[in-house]
């Protein structure tokens, strides 16, 4: 609204613009979040012994006479370690938006000049060896202190790409952990 009263000929927010962020909130962002239900509810069924912890922590933390609460995630460290390797493990957006370089760099040897559209590939860097154990195997543990009982993100852990924060990510992972629950 603000950039429509200026009436600033040269800003690039149109109405067109506009009309995207809408599409994207309602198309994209529900997509993924129907994606990523789907990829845990697959893993609930195909991993027994993953949903069996998963039960098991639940009643501990929640037991048998309440619904579980968003706000009970931070007591539930595996739980939370499920959602995390479920996305990593089937990475729903597998290929990053369009970038471009804003200056000339080097990535793994390769000189990129200012200005080069890049697409980064997400999928690849949580399926990649050198970052990860048996990267293609379903393993929430790795995302779990040596004691169990808190979360670590590993830096090449980025389900939502880098730099500026997808916009649905804390509406993804509440999703994504009230489904678990």
């Amino acid at each position: 609204m603000e950039v429509r009263q200026k009436k600033d000929a040269n800003t690039t927010f149109t109405d067109d613009v506009l009309l995207g962020c809408i599409s994207d909130i309602f198309g994209a962002g529900s997509e993924t979040v129907r994606t990523s239900i789907g990829w845990i509810m697959y893993a609930m069924a195909g991993f027994l012994d993953v949903q069996e912890k998963v039960q098991k922590e639940i009643l501990e933390v929640v037991g048998p006479d309440r619904n579980p609460e968003y706000q009970d995630q931070k007591s539930l460290p595996f739980c939370h370690a499920v959602m995390l390797e479920v996305i990593r493990w089937r990475t729903v957006v597998p290929l990053n938006l369009l970038r471009y370089t804003l200056a000339d760099t080097n990535v793994a040897g390769f000189d990129i000049p200012a200005g080069t559209i890049v697409m980064g590939n997400l999928w690849a860097v949580h399926h990649d060896p050198r970052h990860w154990k048996d990267p293609d195997n379903f393993k929430p543990e790795r995302f779990l202190a040596p004691d169990g009982k808190s979360v670590v993100k590993s830096p090449h852990y980025m389900p939502f790409s880098v730099g500026k924060p997808c916009q649905f990510y804390c509406i993804d992972c509440k999703h994504f952990t009230l489904c678990l629950l």
